[in-house]
């Protein structure tokens, strides 16, 4: 994944044997330099997602991750705070000097079933993460028990996050937009987007989606701009879509092309 913020650009890469998360000074786009890097010790396929924001106490990236090795160990401790140093499905890196990037928290969903967390590309794993106005959202692969789509407050305190609430899709959630009191989702499942209200932090509400014609391809991809929010599906029927969304809970289909391919990722 990729977030570009403040004249630096930040790349997650599949794990690899030293770093996984690179940082480069793209003022002069033309010539991106490199900064430094980081070592997230994840699992599976690596830092899945990345955001990129500001607090009082620095700059921080977010990542949605697989991150730890005894998950038996996990599955044994308590989890208030969720912040076990040996799993997690959500990173908070400290950014603020770009050439020497720390990990600084290991955050671990209270409400997830612990035994649904594997780090060998299983359940539960940190997969789609969004910034907005203090609150990250991040999305996991398919759970046993619990929600994939999760609130997490860091209002002024990255290094102390507060989980709020969640929503149970019964499937991973591929990507997450938010817009307004409205939170819209790409998943799997056969209404490849769903539309949640969100003014609640504590108590998402389910209240529309959409299902695109054709029974194949999942939900994978999403970006809006005004009213218009455009999906991206994994090969199927059609793999790409435009929707009317000025009636958030009721998205209308505007437009529909076949891609040849899946659609992985939209800006």
């Amino acid at each position: 994944d990729i977030d570009a913020y403040q004249n630096r650009l930040y790349v997650t890469v599949d794990s690899s044997p030293d770093s996984n998360l690179f940082i480069y000074n793209i003022e002069n786009h033309e010539n991106p330099v490199f900064l430094g890097s980081l070592d997230t010790t994840s699992v599976s396929a690596g830092p899945n997602a990345i955001a990129v924001a500001t607090s009082s106490t620095g700059n921080f990236a977010y990542i949605a991750n697989s991150y730890g090795s005894d998950f038996n160990t996990c599955k044994a401790k308590p989890y208030n705070p969720p912040t076990q140093s040996n799993c997690a499905q959500l990173q908070v890196i400290d950014i603020t000097n770009p050439v020497s990037p720390s990990t600084v928290l290991n955050f671990l969903i209270p409400t997830t079933s612990p035994s649904s967390v594997t780090g060998s590309g299983g359940g539960a794993i940190g997969k789609s993460i969004l910034y907005k106005d203090g609150y990250i959202y991040l999305g996991l692969s398919k759970t046993s028990t619990g929600p994939e789509f999760n609130i997490i407050d860091v209002h002024e305190r990255p290094m102390n996050p507060r989980w709020v609430g969640g929503y149970q899709t019964g499937n991973a959630v591929n990507a997450i937009y938010v817009k307004g009191s409205y939170a819209y989702l790409a998943t799997p499942n056969s209404e490849e987007l769903t539309v949640l209200n969100i003014s609640n932090p504590g108590n998402p509400v389910k209240v529309g989606g959409f299902d695109a014609t054709g029974g194949s391809g999942n939900g994978k991809s999403l970006s809006i701009v005004g009213d218009i929010l455009y999906l991206g599906r994994t090969t199927g029927n059609k793999e790409f879509y435009s929707l009317d969304i000025k009636t958030p809970t009721t998205p209308t289909q505007k437009f529909e092309q076949d891609a040849g391919s899946s659609v992985n990722d939209l800006l």
